[in-house]
């Protein structure tokens, strides 16, 4: 509960202005419209606000650019450094658009300690969104491991949109595919 104790408050993408005792106009900046409210002459007023719906979550995944990757996906997606700075760009790009990103790097060479945090992980924390790199995907050394990590991932969240990018630095792209989806 919140007092209104000046003329004009901000209220999420709503402002509230106290016009006089009588009423209040509510509107939106983005639009221009406004809304009258008659309201009960009262010496003091006060109302409820809704916390605004929450920021969508999207866990990125993908292979370790330091892993043991073959030299034609090298040749199609750059140098570990290279793959490294699309992703952070990437990551930058998601997280401005509104998005809360939590991105992680699978290591090959212990697959299960890998699995054994994805799983705890997707327990501890809802994710609306689980994008699955393209190294997990084209490799065909990381097969079994890439099934692995999607039968978790079915298993712990199913309610979660499966995102697929299309290499290193593209995950925007695959969220903006399925924005409808992820609500």
């Amino acid at each position: 509960m919140a007092r209104l104790s000046n003329e004009q408050l901000y209220i999420g993408p709503l402002n509230f202005r106290r016009t006089n005792c009588h009423s209040s106009i509510l509107t939106d900046p983005e639009n221009s419209s406004a809304y009258s409210h008659r309201l009960k002459p009262t010496s003091t007023m006060s109302f409820t606000t809704t916390t605004p719906t929450h920021k969508k979550k999207i866990l990125m995944t993908g292979l370790d650019v330091n892993a043991n990757i073959p030299d034609y996906f090298r040749s199609l997606y750059g140098t570990p450094a290279e793959i490294k700075a699309n992703i952070d760009a990437d990551e930058k790009r998601v997280t401005d658009a509104g998005y809360d990103v939590t991105v992680y790097f699978f290591d090959d060479q212990d697959p299960q300690a890998e699995l054994d945090w994805f799983e705890a992980k997707l327990k501890a924390v809802h994710f609306d969104g689980i994008m699955l790199g393209v190294g997990l995907r084209l490799i065909p050394e990381q097969t079994a491991f890439y099934e692995m990590v999607v039968n978790v991932a079915r298993r712990v969240s199913p309610e979660s949109v499966f995102l697929f990018n299309e290499g290193p630095g593209l995950n925007y792209a695959a969220i903006q595919r399925n924005k409808e989806i992820l609500g």
